[in-house]
């Protein structure tokens, strides 16, 4: 009976060992695909900025480390095409921030934490609110300079269900996203094929917020289309590098530092690679607007608002620069029509639209006053 027992013991103890180890080994791989930094990387936008005391980085401290490997290592057991995904350009560097509000953000290639390492908090889902975030913020660096979220395929599923959305919302008499999270009231959402309230703030957040709560909500099942979607060109998508994102960010970069014409041939070349390639013909249209160059700023303009949706987070911006650069050109009228409908898109800037509208409307009362068009 003894020798039975000593055996039993030993099978439970080896059945045991090896759950562990096999829990030890769930998630493992992802330290490939990340990195902690307590520094900037140098000659990046992030870099620029930093110089400018626009944001700031401190050192992870062991603790906040080790919390968030936690959270890497469950997100990449599930989910580890995203990190593949995510650093198709190199390894993402993990960034600790202050002072900025307590956000934590993906952006620049980089994740950038602040508020996950708070109690073991549950948000609005009952999802742990670290790992949430974390997989809504891999999502947006997945998603290099947005190009998945602006490409035509994506924009045909996500545009009808934001608006069908942001309709049922004001029927519901949920004034806006903050009363229609409060409300808890999913099904709502869940019976467009929408997997959150906060996926109509922007198609960008669409995008995460698909990812995010079909990984970790199992009671949300987007729709077939936008499901086949998600794995192919977001979970299951090959990984490669894009040329023309490293060509752009570093394009951006020179012009951050003023350095016009190596922004100016960075940014033609990531153009030459990607043509549409929407944020690389803003960032050119700039740096063409700081050189005086109107006419092909404008065309640059062109180009990337027809590759913007309404929903797109930046949708004023084109628009704003574009009624800017019209307006110093003498074309009044068409400049303040991309003026109001940039302060319909951003209503919250209306006060920086409404100086330069006012200043382009005495402007044109002049030049009608002196007998001009």
């Amino acid at each position: 009976m003894r020798k039975y027992l000593i055996v039993l013991a030993w099978l439970l103890f080896s059945v045991s060992g090896f759950a562990a180890a096999a829990e030890g080994a769930e998630g493992a791989g992802w330290q490939k695909y990340v990195e902690f930094r307590d520094t900037i990387r140098p000659d990046t936008v992030p870099a620029v900025l930093a110089e400018q005391k626009k944001i700031a980085v401190k050192p992870w401290k062991a603790s906040e480390k080790d919390k968030l490997a936690r959270d890497i290592a469950l997100l990449f057991a599930r989910a580890p095409g995203l990190f593949r995904l995510g650093a198709a350009q190199g390894p993402i560097p993990l960034y600790r921030i202050e002072g900025l509000g307590g956000s934590s953000f993906g952006g620049h290639g980089a994740m950038w934490f602040n508020d996950v390492f708070a109690a073991n908090t549950r948000n609005y889902l009952g999802v742990a609110s670290s790992l949430y975030t974390l997989t809504h913020e891999l999502t947006h660096v997945a998603d290099a300079e947005h190009k998945i979220v602006r490409s035509a395929a994506f924009r045909s599923l996500a545009e009808p269900r934001i608006a069908a959305l942001k309709a049922a919302m004001h029927e519901a008499g949920l004034a806006d996203l903050a009363s229609a999270m409060a409300s808890k009231r999913h099904d709502i959402a869940y019976k467009l094929g929408m997997p959150s309230f906060y996926a109509a703030a922007t198609i960008q957040e669409a995008l995460a917020e698909y990812v995010a709560v079909s990984i970790h909500h199992p009671a949300f099942q987007p729709p077939s289309d936008m499901a086949d979607f998600l794995q192919s060109r977001v979970l299951d998508a090959v990984a490669t590098s894009d040329a023309s994102v490293a060509l752009y960010r570093s394009g951006k970069a020179a012009r951050l530092k003023g350095n016009k014409e190596e922004a100016l041939a960075l940014l033609t070349t990531a153009l030459e690679t990607d043509p549409e390639f929407t944020e690389a013909l803003i960032e050119r249209a700039l740096v063409y607007m700081s050189q005086g160059q109107l006419e092909k700023s404008i065309e640059d303009l062109d180009a990337a608002i027809e590759h913007m949706s309404d929903y797109d987070w930046q949708a004023w911006l084109p628009r704003f620069k574009r009624g800017t650069v019209l307006g110093q050109s003498g074309q009044f009228d068409r400049a303040l029509e991309d003026l109001a409908e940039a302060r319909r898109l951003a209503p919250q800037r209306a006060d920086q639209f409404n100086r330069l509208i006012q200043q382009f409307e005495t402007f044109r009362t002049m030049m009608k006053g002196r007998g001009g068009g």
